[in-house]
């Protein structure tokens, strides 16, 4: 739900980038008390921050194994979920394997 929203978007704000995934079940949450990813991506953008919102998890997990996060030295990559992505956080970490 949106009740925290505000404190993750000045939160997520302190990363160098954040990528946010589809809201869990939000057929279950009226759209009035939804989490507004669209909303926290312009706000942590106005702190100067990259940021995207995927309308997919499906989407997120091809965005990170698109990426060539070898390249780019030592990236620590975080995920904040009560869930696995719809298996995103599995088949990332495998890709390093």
């Amino acid at each position: 739900t949106n009740v925290f929203q505000e404190e993750f978007t000045l939160a997520l704000s302190e990363a160098d980038e954040v990528l946010l995934g589809e809201v869990h079940r939000a057929e279950r949450i009226h759209s009035e008390n939804r989490l507004d990813t669209e909303r926290m991506i312009l706000g942590i953008r106005e702190k100067g921050r990259d940021a995207e919102a995927f309308p997919t998890n499906e989407a997120l997990g091809q965005s990170l194994l698109e990426r060539n996060f070898e390249s780019e030295g030592k990236t620590l990559v975080v995920f904040f979920s009560n869930g696995s992505f719809d298996g995103v956080i599995g088949r990332f970490s495998e890709s390093f394997a």
